[in-house]
């Protein structure tokens, strides 16, 4: 027993210590430079939204009236966590995608993660990669363009990770790590009626997934409102219909083009790494 009560002091604890927020703002007030790896990754790219900007209106019901800026992504970012061998025992080399919302996130429904109503997709089309056409029932009902992609990850309030779908509807593995951080004013950290901004973001593994920092890869990145009778999550009022609230594009020119169906046709977010970042 005592064993390993000195075990739980000299490793554990200090470990826990070392990958919080005190010890990142333990660092920060000490003048120190500290590694990105301790906060959610080395930046691959970032993508900014603009607010008020909903392609459906909310169901009619009472309890969806505060859904709207929860559906409306402002920033989605891409990072890469990978300690070397030694100084990052434990942790799990991934892949981190990051989605920023104003406010707080409304939890009517008292979901664990701490949010109702977003289910966020996001599909990949990874480097060098052949894509057989699937026909999954869990993708959002848009037009991607022609070359497709072969990772589908779901996040949403219920799970405790993301989860990962080919693109046949099949799953393939969870994600490490879900993470709900919050914004607050100045002055009132901590305080639940001051926050400005919410953070989600899901791991996922990069022995698994693949490392951003190489290749071409493409993103398709969007929002829909949780409907737990539909294998997507979205919410969906017309079977033929899009069932998004918001994406990421690049070029806002386009956000809009639909075809005769009144689904969306979605152009990706390319971001292309020919090098890896040095990591911690």
């Amino acid at each position: 027993m005592m064993i390993a009560a000195i075990v739980v002091v000299l490793f554990f604890t200090p470990l826990v210590f070392m990958n919080g927020k005190i010890f990142e703002e333990f660092l920060v007030s000490a003048g120190i430079k500290i590694s990105p790896n301790i906060d959610d990754g080395y930046l691959a790219a970032e993508f900014y939204d603009p607010p008020g900007d909903a392609l459906l209106p909310l169901p009619q019901e009472a309890v969806y009236n505060e859904a709207r800026n929860a559906l409306d992504m402002r920033k989605f970012s891409i990072k890469k966590v990978e300690f070397n061998a030694l100084s990052g025992v434990g942790i799990d080399a991934r892949l981190n995608v990051c989605f920023e919302f104003d406010g707080k996130q409304p939890n009517p429904f008292d979901f664990k993660n701490g949010f109702s109503f977003p289910v966020i997709h996001v599909y990949l089309k990874t480097p060098d990669t052949n894509i057989i056409q699937g026909n999954s029932d869990k993708t959002a009902k848009v037009n991607f363009d022609k070359e497709g992609w072969n990772y589908q990850i779901i996040i949403d309030g219920i799970h405790e990770q993301a989860r990962v779908f080919d693109n046949s509807g099949k799953f393939l593995f969870n994600g490490l790590g879900l993470y709900v951080n919050y914004e607050y004013e100045k002055g009132f950290n901590g305080k639940q009626d001051h926050i400005i901004k919410t953070k989600i973001t899901a791991g996922l593994p990069l022995r698994l997934i693949g490392d951003p920092a190489y290749g071409e890869w493409k993103y398709y990145v969007m929002t829909g409102l949780l409907d737990v009778k539909n294998s997507s999550m979205l919410y969906l009022s017309d079977k033929d219909s899009s069932n998004i609230f918001d994406y990421i594009a690049v070029d806002f020119t386009s956000r809009f083009e639909m075809d005769s169906s009144g689904r969306l046709s979605l152009s990706p977010i390319i971001v292309h790494n020919s090098t890896s970042q040095n990591i911690f």
